[in-house]
């Protein structure tokens, strides 16, 4: 069995030499030449007066533009730097331009009371307004009059109220409750 084993890899040895030797004396179909890079700038000074010196008039700008006088791209690069697979992120889009900011009137402090009508025609209306720090007030007012130098009241129609909020010159609607 183990000689059966020897010859076994014997024969793989010889094929593969037969092989080896085969292969090698093949004529290779490409030739190779080394790439010729184009001198850096401390070069052209020496390259000038090589040539000069020489006589040979061809620059190196005159090289033909085959792969074998095209300098490699790699060699700019390191072989043996840093890989990775990371990715960065997109930048971020910039941020929205934040909506102006709008000053806006108060929730009106006032609450419809009552109405009264005098005999002249005019109408009044009795409005509260309930604060926290000065509790309760009262006020009984008509069209064009202010109250607590802030609101005027603009007009009065059959179910509303119009108030201006007058720092703000913004109108706001107080609703008349119906009688019943």
């Amino acid at each position: 069995m183990l000689t059966h084993r020897h010859n076994l890899l014997g024969l793989v040895l010889v094929i593969s030499l037969v092989a080896f030797v085969w292969e090698k004396d093949k004529p290779s179909q490409q030739i190779v030449e080394p790439v010729k890079t184009p001198p850096g700038p401390s070069h052209k000074q020496a390259s000038s007066s090589a040539q000069s010196s020489t006589g040979d008039s061809r620059s190196d700008g005159d090289l033909p533009d085959t792969p074998q006088h095209r300098p490699a791209k790699s060699i700019e690069k390191d072989p043996f730097g840093v890989r990775t697979w990371y990715v960065p992120p997109p930048p971020m889009p910039a941020p929205p331009e934040p909506a102006p900011i709008t000053a806006t009137a108060p929730a009106l402090p006032f609450h419809f009371v009552g109405t009264l009508i005098m005999d002249d025609g005019r109408k009044y209306i009795q409005l509260a307004k309930v604060s926290t720090s000065s509790g309760t007030a009262q006020f009984l007012v008509t069209k064009g009059e202010m109250i607590d130098e802030k609101y005027r009241v603009e007009d009065i129609e059959g179910d509303k109220i119009v108030f201006v909020y007058v720092p703000l010159d913004t109108r706001q609607i107080l609703m008349i409750p119906a009688v019943q």
